[in-house]
Formats: C-alpha cells, structure tokens, sequence
C-alpha cells in the first residue's frame, strides 16, 4: 500500500498501529514509516531503474530512450526529493521529543500536586 501524505493539510501521515497476521499482536505508537514510502511513484520507478543500470547514466539514456539531460533532471528531481524528506523526517523527530518532553513536564507536574495533597 502506497504511503501518502495527509490530504487536508498535505503533511506527512505516521503509522500509528503495527499489526502481525502471524502472531495476532499488535504495537501502537507513532512509527516513521520507510521514506521511500513516501516518494512519487514516477521517482520511485526512477530509482529502480536507476540502481538496475547501477548509476550509468548511458544505460539509462538507452533503456528510457531519452537524451542525457533528461536523464540528468531525472537524477536531479530524484535527489531533491530524497532531501526533501530527509529534512521532513529531522522536522518530525525534533517535533516528537518535544512533544515527550512536554508530555513528561506534564505528568511530573500532575505527580507533585498529588504528593503535595
């Protein structure tokens, strides 16, 4: 199942429940899925091709039948994309520790008004 981006706000959705057919168990939590998940199908076939005529770019040229500039913004769109989630997933990973931190103020906060009862 292709991975998508929220669509309200077209930020990026998280896994919340994993679940194994074999052993009925189930994890919840919050789960960065694969970031290749989250890229376009167009790059993701990109990519395929790209790692089958391991990076020769003449290769390339020959089995999608286009000019080496084509092949060249190809490799350029595949690499910012790449980037692209790559700063996406640094952004969620800070976004989650603060979000634990201010969950752990909280609950010592709830922790020492019940001591001081």
């Amino acid at each position: 199942m292709k991975i998508i981006n929220c669509p309200n706000c077209k930020g990026r959705m998280v896994v919340k429940r994993l679940y194994c057919n074999k052993c009925d168990i189930s994890l919840e939590g919050n789960f960065l899925a694969d970031k290749f998940g989250y890229l376009e199908e167009e790059i993701l076939i990109f990519i395929e091709k790209f790692i089958l005529a391991e990076g020769n770019i003449k290769t390339l040229e020959k089995e999608l039948n286009i000019s080496y500039p084509t092949v060249k913004a190809k490799i350029n769109k595949m690499v910012t994309a790449v980037k692209d989630i790559k700063v996406k997933e640094e952004a969620m990973k800070k976004q989650t520790i603060q979000k634990e931190k201010d969950n752990k103020a909280r609950e010592d906060r709830v922790k020492e008004i019940i001591r001081k009862k």
